[in-house]
């Protein structure tokens, strides 16, 4: 009888222990599964990164070449001012 006991508490120990490594290897699936979706979404969040980075860098540029325009026109403009500025002396000039 106690041979029996025992063999009873072996079997109800390796069906624990086959119950904890089964709960284990759930979790340690799930757990992969989760790695995998968060490697996925960093991908897609490397990616939008870059695009943005690659955005900003375009804007930079964009905005360099703007501000190279408008200071080129605002120094038209000053020798626009100068030229009118000399016809209107010449005009007085004739007139006075």
């Amino acid at each position: 009888m106690e041979n029996n006991q025992q063999n009873e508490e072996k079997i109800s120990i390796t069906e624990k222990l086959s119950d904890r490594i089964g709960s284990l290897l759930d979790k340690h699936s799930g757990l992969e599964n989760e790695k995998t979706r968060l490697e996925e979404e960093n991908h897609g969040l490397r990616e939008e990164l870059e695009r943005v980075r690659n955005e900003l860098t375009n804007s930079k540029a964009n905005g360099e070449v703007k501000d190279n325009e408008i200071r080129k026109l605002e120094e038209d403009l000053q020798l626009k001012e100068l030229e009118i500025e000399e016809v209107l002396g010449k005009i007085e000039q004739v007139l006075g």
